[in-house]
């Protein structure tokens, strides 16, 4: 994937990836973090869901959608 490709959803001035981020239902792509201008926004979303183990932070089973994709093809 191209990292030109990314983009940023807002629906009536909500931040909606930072949303689902906060959440627990998104995980940061790290690869893409550092050309995100919002970069520090949507790593603060993850800690606060992570730290108070929302959405897939409290599945123990969950399995990153990049890891679930290699496995699938095998």
């Amino acid at each position: 994937m191209d990292a030109k490709l990314l983009k940023f959803v807002y629906k009536n001035g909500t931040f909606v990836q930072q949303v689902l981020l906060k959440e627990g239902l998104a995980k940061v792509y790290r690869p893409y973090l550092n050309k995100c201008p919002s970069k520090d926004l949507i790593q603060q979303a993850e800690a606060e869901a992570k730290e108070q183990r929302l959405g897939i932070w409290s599945d123990t089973k969950f399995v990153n959608p990049w890891e679930y994709r290699t496995l699938s093809k095998k």
